[in-house]
């Protein structure tokens, strides 16, 4: 892994398969895949190879800020593979991979290409609260 990437590791208290599900179905996608300065995210998702997907996540004034991509690889219930680009980065990767731990899944999500610096940290916190949304969306 070079400077450029960021990889975020949590446990969550659910099955691998459920937590896939919850990471590719707009439906749930919606309830949880925005970070804490944002209030909600319209989901679109086609979850094949060359299937794109559009989030935007709209903060408490309204403004709307677009993330798009398209899957590159989907095992399911093991790995998504796609590319990420918003007004901050055009192409990178991210990658989440899905083991399981029992009754529990570990995600490990490794985001590739990102700029050093304001970009990529950004990005760590924003990944990093989605995330930590993402496990209190099982436990609530």
């Amino acid at each position: 892994m070079s400077d450029s990437t960021l990889v975020i590791e949590k446990v969550i208290n659910a099955s691998r398969e459920d937590v896939f599900e919850a990471f590719t179905n707009p439906q749930i996608m919606n309830q949880w895949f925005y970070p804490d300065d944002y209030v909600s995210v319209e989901v679109e998702c086609d979850l094949q190879i060359g299937g794109t997907f559009k989030l935007d996540t709209i903060d408490s004034t309204g403004r709307i800020f677009t993330i798009v991509g398209e899957y590159t690889e989907i095992v399911v219930p093991e790995k998504l593979v796609f590319t990420w680009s918003n007004e901050l980065v055009e192409h990178s990767v991210v990658t989440v991979e899905f083991k399981d731990l029992d009754s529990r899944t570990q995600i490990v999500l490794s985001h590739e290409f990102l700029p050093e610096g304001m970009v990529k940290g950004i990005h760590d916190i924003g990944w990093n609260e989605t995330l930590e949304r993402f496990r209190n969306f099982f436990e609530n």
